[in-house]
């Protein structure tokens, strides 16, 4: 058997191997791509007690992963790329999601109104917000979670409306409870370009929609 050009360097028969037994050419190949496969795996992720180990030893090749498991500093610790220069470390995956409260600048009074007043999102990924109508740009199943807070004494009542401005119509989720405050949750599958809005009424006149308030759109799976 002579070892050929490849990466691997995976051996191939020769008119010399007719003369040795048939197992013996057929387990000598064997033998070649159970080693090569074990290097492969090998330089395709290495493992390093530190990070300053790892730095010192550079990858072979684009896409090669190391993974820093003792490291004194915690946070240098976990997997890397090389990424043809140098080990990196990839950012972390930010599910699809969007949450925001509300800045307590709007009221409402008696009739529904269109919540707008929302703060800046803790997190808007897959997700626009434009005068109170958020866009999805990814299909799947959402959880839906909401909250109606105002000091009106009485019925609350919110509802969230799926590509409809008015409350008559796409309705996803209403919620009406007597006291301070109103909350529910609901999964629902959503497609690009689907609309949401979120709609409040108190029983009182002019009555600001507290800071409390808040929707929450949560990415669960595509299917």
């Amino acid at each position: 058997m002579a070892t050929n050009t490849t990466p691997d360097n995976l051996l191939k028969p020769q008119s010399t191997d007719q003369i040795a037994p048939l197992e013996t050419v057929l387990g000598n190949m064997q033998d070649s791509v159970q080693t090569a496969l074990t290097n492969r795996n090998k330089q395709m992720f290495l493992m390093f007690a530190t990070a300053a180990a790892m730095n010192a030893a550079p990858g072979t090749q684009i896409g090669q992963h190391a993974f820093v498991y003792n490291d004194s500093t915690v946070a240098n610790n976990g997997d890397y790329v090389w990424s043809g220069t140098a080990w990196v470390a990839p950012s972390p995956v930010i599910p699809y999601g969007f949450a925001a409260s509300m800045t307590g600048a709007q009221s409402v009074s008696g009739g529904w109104a269109l919540l707008t007043a929302y703060a800046t999102p803790d997190i808007s990924r897959g997700f626009t917000l434009a005068s109170g109508v958020l866009t999805v740009q990814q299909a799947g199943w959402y959880d839906i979670s909401a909250a109606f807070f105002t000091p009106s004494q009485g019925v609350q009542s919110f509802l969230i409306t799926k590509n409809s401005a008015v409350v008559t119509a796409g309705v996803l989720m209403q919620i009406q409870v007597s006291g301070l405050s109103a909350y529910g949750a609901k999964p629902v599958y959503l497609v690009p370009n689907d609309q949401l809005r979120m709609f409040g009424a108190a029983p009182a006149s002019n009555q600001p929609v507290t800071s409390a308030s808040f929707l929450s759109v949560t990415f669960k799976s595509v299917r």
